[in-house]
């Protein structure tokens, strides 16, 4: 089942994208998380507007403004994604940085 449209913050999708970077699966689930790890690239436009840089040595990236946007993902993505933060749950592993990531895709699914 869909959670629908999502608004997403700049944190928020970094932090997803790295989260679906892991993910493993059928040439379906693998096709949907691409198209959305493409729908939350950044564009220059938007690196520029929320000043986006990358630190030195792959120290991380910095963000000056925090946006958010509204993004909608193919169901067995949003399901993919539910099943990642309940294990990270299940399993005391989520760290603050999930946190508004779990708000969204399980708690607003019940």
């Amino acid at each position: 089942m869909s959670i629908g449209p999502t608004k997403l913050s700049i944190i928020e999708r970094i932090y997803l994208g790295q989260m679906l970077e892991t993910v493993r699966g059928n040439y379906v689930m693998l096709k949907g998380v691409r198209d959305a790890m493409e729908v939350m690239t950044f564009t220059d436009e938007e690196k520029d507007e929320c000043g986006i840089k990358d630190l030195p040595n792959g120290a991380g990236v910095q963000v000056q403004t925090n946006k958010e946007m509204e993004y909608s993902f193919a169901d067995d993505v949003d399901e993919k994604v539910k099943d990642i933060l309940l294990k990270l749950d299940e399993s005391n592993s989520l760290e603050q940085h999930h946190m508004s990531l779990y708000e969204k895709f399980v708690i607003a699914d019940k």
